[in-house]
């Protein structure tokens, strides 16, 4: 889940969310505490800890949506 979560924070970074190395600790240590099997609890997690204001929430809420999208599941078995 590290990968992943670097990423995602350099997306944020890159869109001017200011991310103390502290705060990304933070946010790998709540985000093995829930799991990302849960998505509403994973994200409230990493809200929680990557924005600050709501700018940083608006940022966060739209880079979520598209970097950790949810699986399409298929409709059946293909053979």
């Amino acid at each position: 889940m590290i990968g992943p979560l670097q990423r995602f924070v350099e997306t944020l970074r890159g869109r001017g969310v200011s991310l103390s190395p502290v705060e990304v600790l933070d946010a790998a240590r709540a985000a093995e505490a829930v799991g990302p099997e849960h998505r509403d609890r994973f994200r409230a997690a990493l809200a929680m800890t990557l924005a600050k204001d709501r700018r940083s929430l608006a940022i966060f809420e739209e880079s979520f949506e598209s970097f950790f999208a949810t699986p399409v599941r298929g409709s059946g078995g293909s053979g």
